[in-house]
Parts: structure tokens; sequence; C-alpha cells
């Protein structure tokens, strides 16, 4: 804040120097004691486009007071804001002087164009405060009535005493508190976008999990549970993630025990969980009406903290979970978006729209977009949704434990908080012909997707090892690869592609996870059909289990 010596029946009092930046109020949203800033509409809204280092906009009267008293201020009377922005004892027409020159302030930028970053104009008063004339109009109290004083991006100055005052929040609607001289203001968290971000949050997120290399061979795999999904018990592992297998014993499997289901929130139709933090669980929730909620409830006794409703066709399967917030991927019709959501409150901080179809993918290095007219890597921060680095002509990235791409250059496993390359393989002239498959590194070994074909490459040399051309889908392991054929699941050597061994599983396959878990029948294998039955695979402790089971038909053999 800045000292501003008063003149006449007006006392010394003091302004903030800089107009309330979008993250700052952020951090407030946090808190629980200021209300997401929304006009109408979130597009436009500072608070729901990554500027963190913006002004916050469409703002009430009520919201910006409220923001003020949990700071420990106030909002400025009117007289004391008019007196700093005529320069005070000076008189002048704008706190600098009296002529308005180009770029002096950001003014009547037009309807598409937005705010620009706090205090980056020299819109400046002789005391330092800035942004008193143009970015966004700032609440203030005369006589009890609030109003909007200055100008803003859009719209021209309103200094005068007699000028008309609006008194509805908008797109140009902002906030600036002020205080009495010689006030003790109340220490707050740092705000999001600037300082340590997050970090009276980080005991939101849990380790990640110790993968243990398998110890029995692919040949042993074997059904080791099956349910319809409707009914799955979900076994949460060490990092959160949770995987739809509870057996009668779960100790054998070196799993903890299932998650208590009597803790889902019984008025949200079917609740799956899908992600465990360390004092809540996030849910995924749908009933017959078509829509889907995400939920997140307490541990201890199942409250719902938060909720977050979409139709079912908006919420994608995509999300990425940070130390503080849950990154979503959205599609709407033919809008698609990166949305950003406060972990411990739901509240939304930030929306980024997706420029094309596949252009974002979420993993768990990160949130990241490829714009496909010039094929650039934009790395978001998962925090703020602003673009952290970027990098020029990529390919595509590939799924791994680490952020790993592909450009002209080579196959790159990449640094993801800073872009950097850590390390460099394969021949870069060959590379760029994976652009649009579903991609897989472990090691030395590459494998993509792309409709019904399955090819492995050495990632040194980018040299074709095997192919398969019936492949519906497929999950990819340190020792196998499992790919599913019609109604038969093939555990494949990972570098010949040759048959281990193949066990019937449901017609129609909705999806092939493999989960680093099980203990000595680990990893898990789970499958699930289209008909929502989910069955889950292990490495039994000998292959002649399998034949003993009966139930399901399952042969090793060679041959590819």
């Amino acid at each position: 804040m800045k000292r501003v010596e008063g003149g006449g029946e007006l006392p010394t009092f003091c302004l903030d120097t800089y107009e309330v930046m979008a993250g700052e109020y952020l951090t407030c949203v946090d808190a629980g004691a200021c209300t997401v800033a929304f006009a109408g509409s979130a597009h436009g809204c500072n608070q729901f486009g990554g500027l963190a280092n913006h002004p916050i906009n469409c703002v009430s009267a009520e919201q910006a007071a409220s923001y003020c008293r949990w700071r420990g201020k106030r909002l400025p009377e009117d007289t004391e804001w008019r007196w700093a922005a005529h320069g005070g004892p000076r008189n002048t027409k704008f706190p600098w002087g009296d002529d308005l020159g180009r770029n002096q302030a950001c003014l009547l930028r037009g309807a598409g164009s937005g705010t620009c970053p706090v205090g980056g104009l020299p819109d400046v008063s002789p005391e330092g405060i800035r942004d008193l004339v143009g970015n966004v109009a700032e609440w203030t109290v005369r006589g009890g009535e609030v109003g909007l004083r200055g100008g803003s991006w859009r719209y021209r100055p309103s200094l005068a005493a007699d000028d008309p005052r609006s008194e509805t929040p908008s797109y140009a609607s902002g906030i600036r508190c002020a205080a009495a001289l010689g006030q003790v203001l109340p220490r707050v968290p740092a705000p999001r976008g600037r300082g340590r971000v997050g970090e009276a949050l980080e005991h939101l997120t849990l380790p990640p999990l110790v993968r243990e290399a398998p110890t029995r061979p692919p040949e042993n795999l074997d059904v080791v549970g099956s349910e319809r999904l409707a009914h799955v018990r979900w076994t949460e592992l060490g990092d959160g993630r949770f995987i739809p297998f509870a057996p009668e014993d779960p100790y054998a499997f070196g799993l903890p025990r299932p998650f208590d289901s009597s803790k889902l929130p019984a008025d949200h139709g079917v609740c799956q969980p899908i992600r465990g933090l360390s004092t809540s669980v996030v849910l995924r929730c749908g009933d017959s009406r078509d829509r889907s909620n995400l939920v997140a409830i307490d541990r201890s006794g199942g409250r719902v903290l938060w909720d977050i409703p979409f139709l079912e066709e908006e919420l994608g399967y995509y999300m990425h979970f940070s130390p503080t917030t849950l990154v979503v991927y959205s599609v709407q019709g033919e809008r698609e978006e990166l949305i950003g959501y406060s972990l411990a409150t739901g509240h939304p901080l930030w929306r980024r729209e997706s420029t094309a179809a596949m252009s974002a993918w979420i993993d768990d290095t990160g949130v990241y977009e490829i714009e496909d007219s010039d094929q650039s890597l934009w790395a978001v921060n998962p925090e703020t949704g602003l673009v952290s680095w970027r990098r020029d002509h990529v390919c595509r990235q590939f799924i791994s434990d680490e952020l790993v791409i592909g450009d002209l250059r080579g196959i790159h496993r990449v640094d993801p908080r800073t872009g950097a390359d850590l390390d460099t393989r394969g021949q870069g002239q060959d590379v760029c012909n994976f652009v649009w498959g579903l991609h897989f590194v472990v090691e030395d070994l590459l494998v993509e997707q792309r409709g019904p074909y399955l090819r492995a490459y050495d990632l040194e040399s980018v040299q074709k090892l095997w192919e398969r051309n019936e492949v519906d889908r497929f999950a990819f392991v340190r020792d196998a690869v499992y790919a599913v054929e019609g109604g038969t699941l093939l555990v494949l050597e990972p570098t010949t592609g040759l048959v281990r061994a193949s066990v019937s599983v449901e017609a129609d396959v909705r999806s092939v996870d493999a989960f680093p878990a099980g203990g000595a029948y680990g990893p898990l294998v789970v499958v699930e059909g289209l008909h929502h039955h989910v069955v889950t695979l292990g490495r039994v402790e000998a292959p002649w289990q399998r034949r003993r089971r009966g139930s399901i038909s399952s042969t090793a053999r060679d041959g590819g």
C-alpha cells in the first residue's frame, strides 16, 4: 500500500499500490472468504482465463467489499479515490498530469481485447499508485452507496465527482482496497500465480507408487477376479489410484483393505472413486439423466466437500491432479476446454480453450497442448492455466512415466518443469511418421497403435520390430504387452511380438489397464467390457492353475 497525504478535511490514508490481481482473488476464494467472480458468463472473466497477473474483473460491489474485509481493509471512499486520481493537492486531470498520451494507460482496447497485466503501463500517481485511470474500474463508497470509478480497458475514465458511475458488475469491474494510516493488516496466504503457489495445500497429494518388477512369468496369467462394474469393490493403491478389484484375501495380493463403499454419497447415483488424496477422495458419479458429477468426500466421515456438475458428454476422461488443482478436459459441442478447479473447494480457477480435437493431453507429468498450425507444444501450469514453456515442431507425445516427445531431431526425454531435453534417442527423420497414433514408451521400446494396427519399434534406431493387424485395445508393462483381439487377451513378448499366453475375455472390450500392484500376482491387468463386466487378471503361482479353474479358457503357445 502507499501513503496518500490528505488535504483540507480529508485525512491521510493508505491505498493499494496495485489493483487486486486474479491470482490474489483466487486465494480468497480458496480460503472460503470470497465467491467466484462471474458476470453472467465465465468467458472474459480473468478468474477463468489463467491470467493470474491481470486484475480480477467481473466482481460485484459486495464481492469487492468481502475481499477487502478479508485483507483487513475496506473499499475506498469516493473522495479518497478521486483525491489520489487527481494527484492530491496538485489537482491534475490525471494522476501523473494533464496530458493523456498514447499507451499511457490500459484504455479503450476494444470488446475482444481484455485487460492488461497489472502495473505494466505508465499509469502511475506521484505516490506510485498504478492503474488508477485504466485496466479495470474500481468500486468506491459515497454516502453509503457504491459505484465504479476510473476508466477501464473498455471504457473512458470516470474521474470527476459529477461523472455518472455504474453500479453493475461487468468485465470491466475490479477492486482496489484502502486502509487507515497506521492500521495493522493480517497476514494472508501467498496469492496464486505469485510466490510459492499453493504451499498451504501441498498435503492434498500422495507420493507415487513404488513399481516392482514382476516375479512370475507372463505365461502364468489367469483370471483372479470377475464382477460387474456396478457392483465392483474398489481398492486404493498407494499413489491415490483405484483398481476395481477387491480379493477375498487382499494381503495375499499385497493390497490394502477395499475402499469403504458405505462412504459413497447415496444421492449421487452410481459413484466410482478416481483419485485418493490425503484427506479426501474424488469420485465420478452419474445418474439416469445423463449427468456426471465430480464429487469430493471427506475421508473420515464421507461428508461431501464439493460437487461439480457436468452433462455426461461434457466431462472427458482426461484429468490431472496437481498438488492443489484438478484439471479437466471438457468437450461442449465443438468447443473444447481445459478447466482448472481448486482441490480444496471445487471452485473453478481458470479456463483455457483448446484449439482443436486431440490438441491437448493430460497425464501424470502435467498438462500439455499441441498447436495444430505449427505443431508447437505448450506446457500449461495446472495452478494458473498460464503457459510455462513452449517447444516448436513437436510431432507427438508418448505415454510414459516421464514426459517423452518426438520431433524431427529424434525422441526426447524432457524435464516437465522447464521443457529442456534430458536425453535424445532415435533417428529424427522417421519420428514424425508416428503423428496420430497412441504411443507408449517403456525403457528401450516404443509401441504405437493406429486403428487396428499395433506396432513395436526399437527406440534407438526407430526400426520396426513387429506388427499385429487386428488389435482392439492394449496395455504395456515392463515384460509384456497385453493386446485384445476379438474376445482374446494375448500376452506378447515385447521385443519379438511372440504370443506367450492367451486368455478368453468378453468379446467387446472397452478398456485394458495394467496396474503396478498385486504383489507376487502383479502386475494386475483389468479388462472392462462394453457391458461393464470387469475381469481382473494376475500371474498365478503355476500355469496348471489356469486349467483347473475351468470357467476361463487359457492356453500358452508360441508364434507371432
